[in-house]
């Protein structure tokens, strides 16, 4: 009767397991939506087939979240002067697609007027 009292109960030990395996998986789901968001949540311009596009998500990717295309403009690089296409190739990152629009409207396509005018 004492061997039975001082015996921890069979039931108790797999709902520890599961409670731990549960903890576990609430904490990798969790670390996988953060890296989502993360991956996801931005947007920056660079060139695609020699024009100017904006993109959502990180420059290069995060992990297996790799950057979708939003908007192809109608810019070409190459038309580009210097100055913008160092920008461009910076690549940086803005929290909005508004922002990004505005610094693609802000590229100076002077190259364009020169070598037109001429």
């Amino acid at each position: 009767v004492l061997a039975d009292i001082a015996r921890p109960s069979k039931r108790r030990f797999p709902l520890r397991s599961f409670l731990v395996l549960l903890g576990v998986l609430i904490l990798l789901g969790s670390a996988t939506a953060g890296t989502a968001w993360y991956a996801r949540n931005g947007y920056f311009a660079d060139e695609l087939d020699g024009a100017v596009a904006i993109f959502r998500g990180r420059p290069g990717g995060v992990l297996w979240f790799k950057p979708t295309e939003e908007e192809l403009t109608e810019i070409r690089v190459e038309d580009l002067d210097g100055a913008s296409q160092t920008r461009l190739e910076q690549r940086p990152v803005w929290s909005t697609l508004s922002d990004a629009r505005d610094f693609v409207a802000n590229l100076d396509t002077t190259a364009i007027t020169a070598t037109a005018g001429n």
